[in-house]
């Protein structure tokens, strides 16, 4: 990867409502699934970074940030960094360089964007080497669990195999051939199949001249690309289902078990007895889920009076902070106040 992208590449995830730290960013971009990291990301509008191929330690984000500053392009206000008017000038150049660099705007599907290239290298060698009857192939994941996964999602699609085949290409042809070209071979040379195999990391990185982190970044925008027209492609979407399911919708695994015990309408405290964890670790599994997923509604978790109030409390102070409200109530607790200031977040970017 030359500096020159990666330069760009943060030029492109700051936007106007971005106020952030080196520290901040490396923790973003690690993917920790904290609440208070999680809101950064969600505050920051930098869905995209979120659990990204991106291993730079904080040291190193500020290297970069500082020289994005000394050129103009970022503002550096104390410890943190915003993107200057010049900054979002460059930034319309960027998305004109890179056009398969899209808008990330949820949380939701960070691991399976990860996830899901793996799978379809996989799916595409199954029905390859079907569509020549050849059951003798190594195959390109070796995790038993991720096998068994895949071919279960296989066996459920239709019974007729050549059916199959011929939708998979189809699909495959219609979706790649509105790729920009560069990126078409580059999905392409990864494709294992009979009598081939795709080229390696290695192989990759000589062949575009990228290093793994911009192969990462690259993957991660295409599979967006392909997430978003998800509707045009039935099987990709079937797919992209069953390994969101895998990575359990975007949680941590035991966020979503709780989740799942919440959503068959046992209460906050019944599941920490059930799990045997504290009240305040299901509020947390809480937060990560409507921090992780937009849609999931969260008056129910807040008692109405409360809700009410703090609604007010932020029309009246939209800096308000949970030290504020101490003052006036001790009633409180964090966990309502920052459910309330999710939704005042996610309503003021809607308007």
């Amino acid at each position: 990867m030359t500096n020159d992208f990666f330069l760009d590449y943060i030029i492109f995830l700051f936007t106007q409502q971005t106020r952030v730290t080196p520290k901040q960013l490396a923790l973003i971009a690690s993917g920790k699934r904290t609440p208070s990291n999680l809101f950064t990301a969600e505050k920051n509008e930098l869905q995209g970074l979120f659990n990204s191929p991106i291993p730079y330690t904080e040291s190193e984000w500020r290297q970069y940030l500082k020289r994005l500053s000394e050129t103009g392009n970022l503002i550096e206000d104390g410890d943190f960094f915003l993107i200057s008017a010049s900054g979002l000038k460059k930034k319309k150049e960027v998305k004109h360089r890179y056009p398969f660099l899209n808008d990330i705007p949820s949380l939701a599907h960070s691991q399976t964007r990860k996830e899901f290239w793996s799978w379809f290298i996989f799916v595409s060698q199954i029905i390859s080497e079907l569509s020549y009857t050849n059951s003798r192939y190594i195959p390109s994941i070796s995790d038993y669990f991720r096998q068994r996964a895949i071919k279960k999602w296989l066996a459920d699609q239709v019974a007729d195999r050549h059916n199959l085949v011929g939708k998979w290409a189809e699909e495959l042809t219609v979706f790649l051939t509105a790729l920009p070209e560069r990126y078409r071979h580059f999905l392409l040379d990864q494709l294992t199949g009979h009598g081939s195999e795709g080229l390696t990391e290695r192989q990759l990185c000589q062949k575009y001249e990228m290093d793994p982190i911009e192969i990462g970044i690259s993957l991660n925008h295409l599979m967006q690309e392909l997430y978003e027209k998800r509707d045009a492609f039935p099987l990709f979407d079937s797919l992209w289902i069953e390994v969101h399911l895998f990575c359990h919708e975007g949680l941590s695994e035991s966020a979503w078990k709780s989740i799942q015990l919440l959503n068959r309408d046992y209460t906050i405290d019944q599941v920490a007895s059930m799990r045997k964890l504290k009240e305040n670790t299901i509020k947390e599994h809480i937060l990560e889920n409507v921090l992780v997923n937009p849609c999931n509604p969260i008056q129910q978790y807040i008692p109405e009076s409360i809700y009410i109030y703090l609604k007010e409390s932020f029309k009246e102070n939209e800096n308000l902070t949970y030290q504020d409200v101490k003052i006036q109530s001790q009633t409180v607790e964090f966990f309502w106040f920052r459910l309330v200031e999710i939704e005042r977040l996610r309503v003021k970017r809607c308007q």
